[in-house]
């Protein structure tokens, strides 16, 4: 998740990226995902500039998944 940490410094107002392996659950909603990430961000007012940053996309592209978000 080397890749992910990354984004902080590159994408104004992301204060820090956590990562970590998904627990192994039985119960249906981890979908398969391996890795489990925390974004915290300056304000919600960065929301939108960071999902159009150039160095968010990869993300996007390897179809990670939002499942909760807090303001």
């Amino acid at each position: 998740m080397a890749t992910a940490k990354a984004m902080v410094g590159q994408i104004p107002g992301l204060l820090s990226v956590d990562a970590g392996k998904a627990m192994e659950i039985t119960r249906s909603f981890n979908q398969g995902y391996e890795w489990g990430l925390i974004l915290t961000f300056e304000s919600p007012d960065v929301m939108p500039p960071y999902l159009e940053h150039p160095a968010h996309k990869p993300f996007v592209i390897s179809g990670f998944l939002i499942l909760q978000c807090e303001i």
